[in-house]
C-alpha cells in the first residue's frame, strides 16, 4: 500500500488527523510527511499534525488535534477533560493538554 493510501486510512479512523509520531505505526518516514504537508491534498493543523483536507471541522477534531500535537503520552486535562465529558460550567474555548515531564511532541 502507498504511503498516502496508509496516512489515509489511519486519519479516517482520527477524525482526519494523522500524527507525526504515529509516523512508524503507518510505516512511513519524515520524508513522506514533508511531502503530504506540500502536495495540497493535505494541510499542517500544527507542526506535528496533519488533517486531510474536506475532513470534518468539528470539536472533535480540534481537540483530538490538540492532544495528538502532545506527543503520544499526551491527554486531555483539567477543564478541558470536563467540558468533554459533557460538566456543565466547562468549555472547551481553550484546550488544555498534558503529558510526562521530559516528553517532547516528537518534533521534525
Amino acid at each position: 500500500m502507498h504511503w498516502e493510501q496508509r496516512f489515509r486510512s489511519r486519519a479516517e479512523q482520527q477524525e482526519g488527523l494523522l500524527a507525526v509520531h504515529q509516523l512508524d505505526e503507518v510505516d512511513a518516514t519524515t520524508k513522506h510527511w514533508h511531502r503530504a504537508a506540500r502536495n495540497g491534498r493535505w494541510e499542517l493543523r500544527s507542526p506535528r499534525v496533519l488533517r486531510l483536507r474536506g475532513a470534518p471541522e468539528t470539536e472533535g477534531s480540534r481537540v483530538l488535534a490538540a492532544v495528538l500535537d502532545g506527543g503520544p503520552t499526551a491527554a486531555l486535562h483539567g477543564p478541558s477533560a470536563l467540558a468533554w465529558l459533557g460538566m456543565p460550567g466547562f468549555t472547551l474555548r481553550t484546550i488544555d493538554v498534558v503529558r510526562p515531564r521530559d516528553v517532547d511532541g516528537a518534533p521534525l
